[in-house]
């Protein structure tokens, strides 16, 4: 009996001691995941541009939705999105004028879900941050899928031609040429004949 006793409190400190092990194996499994995940976190609230222009150059809705009004709405909304985007990373628009941005884009496309982002940094950072988007972009996406961007970007933001957001138009515009390695003579005139309809 004493044997058996004596086997049977070695097992236990071996059991203890494997419990101990895989409890600490999984405390820093978790860990890791966890540091992974706000890290992971951290650079997409950092690249907020770079994941909405994705997202609109690259719409979610399903292939047998094409050319239906779902995918059409699902493709301005991203579109919509980009331009909230683009006016939130902007240092050269007064807090005041980034708000009045994205309250017009929410009243009018329902963008409840978009947070505020960090305050926007150096102008400096900004141009250097959207020459490597536009490098990126140019590398993966065609000139007319990126024309056609800019194009769903002018609708969405400025077709009904609401003077307050009108005012940011021209800025807006600029950093969408600028960020989709557009140049700004084609936005030119790819507005001009948006205002004024198809030539006859």
């Amino acid at each position: 009996g004493a044997l058996i006793g004596s086997e049977w409190e070695r097992i236990m400190r071996i059991v203890a001691g494997v419990n101990r092990t895989l409890g600490i194996a999984t405390a820093v499994v978790a860990a890791a995941a966890l540091v992974w995940y706000l890290i992971r976190r951290r650079r997409r609230n950092r690249e907020r541009v770079w994941h909405a222009t994705r997202d609109a150059l690259d719409p979610a809705a399903p292939s047998f939705l094409a050319g239906t009004d779902i995918a059409e709405g699902s493709a301005r909304e991203a579109a919509a999105i980009l331009v909230l985007e683009i006016a939130y990373a902007d240092p050269v628009l007064t807090p005041e004028d980034r708000e009045l941005v994205a309250s017009h884009l929410r009243e009018r496309w329902g963008l409840g879900g978009v947070g505020r982002p960090p305050e926007p940094g150096l102008e400096e950072d900004r141009r250097n941050r959207f020459r490597r988007y536009a490098a990126r972009l140019r590398h993966r996406f065609g000139r007319g899928q990126r024309l056609e961007l800019v194009e769903r970007m002018w609708a969405v933001a400025f077709a009904d031609g609401d003077g307050a957001i009108g005012r940011h138009e021209e800025r807006l515009m600029h950093l969408a040429a600028e960020l989709l390695g557009v140049g700004p003579g084609e936005v030119t005139e790819l507005r001009h004949r948006l205002r004024t309809g198809p030539a006859t």
